[in-house]
């Protein structure tokens, strides 16, 4: 719970600007522990080799068969989407303010 109280602290000190584009980790913290847990698939008695798998695999297979996982997936990719345009955006400021300063 330490780094949810901190990160709130830094997104309290930080530009009020900014503050639309920070991700909302207490959100998606609550949403994945009220998520249903899943059960492995079994691999029918084939060794991870054979199947292709493994515990990756497996786990890949049981996503998209509750709502809620999809919902937090969903919320999740909205998040990092926010995240990547406030980036792009402040790159792009960036490389603006670089070209006037060469230019003098």
């Amino acid at each position: 719970m330490k780094f949810c109280k901190t990160l709130q602290k830094m997104v309290g000190l930080s530009d009020p600007e900014w503050v639309p584009f920070w991700m909302n980790y207490k959100l998606l913290k609550k949403m994945i522990h009220d998520l249903p847990t899943a059960e492995l698939r079994e691999t029918g008695g084939e060794s991870t080799a054979e199947s292709g798998g493994g515990l990756v695999n497996d786990f890949m297979q049981g996503l998209n068969k509750s709502p809620e996982e999809v919902k937090w997936f969903k919320l999740l990719y909205e998040e990092f989407q926010k995240a990547r345009w406030f980036f792009e955006k402040g790159s792009q400021e960036l490389a603006i303010r670089e070209e006037r300063l060469r230019k003098g």
